[in-house]
């Protein structure tokens, strides 16, 4: 399992975990070419290097972005690289999904909550609708 950046026993996990697990593995499959082939784009806030994250686009079609912030407060991930006159999909890791503008995207998607820890983490599949 060591490639799908697991490290551990198999045997050892109970129900839940194993559930949480092939949920993961099947989202890998869902967008594995996206995540082999795409284009790998470092994002970072030049005024705060605790918010960071990674686009990875490929053809300009579905985009994915998984965007990591640090303990202090910020409330968006700012994305110039979206068409302001295409329409997008945007799926969170969650299965939530909605429509949005281009317009919106450059204007940023929301990080979640911070968690005990202070670290607030999501990953969105972008769809570019045209």
């Amino acid at each position: 399992m060591a490639s799908f950046g697991v490290e551990t026993n198999l045997n050892k996990l109970d129900s839940n975990e194993l559930a949480y697990l092939k949920e993961n593995i099947a989202y890998y499959k869902r967008h594995r070419k996206l995540i082999l082939q795409g284009d790998y784009h470092l994002l970072s806030d030049p005024l705060n290097h605790q918010k960071k994250g990674w686009l990875i686009q490929k053809d300009k079609e579905a985009m994915l972005l998984l965007a990591n912030a640090g303990k202090r407060e910020c409330r968006t991930f700012l994305l110039p690289q979206f068409n302001e006159e295409h329409h997008y999909r945007v799926s969170i890791h969650d299965g939530e999904s909605y429509l949005c503008g281009g317009d919106e995207l450059r204007r940023g998607l929301p990080f979640p909550a911070p968690s005990v820890d202070g670290l607030s983490t999501a990953l969105y599949h972008i769809e570019d609708l045209g």
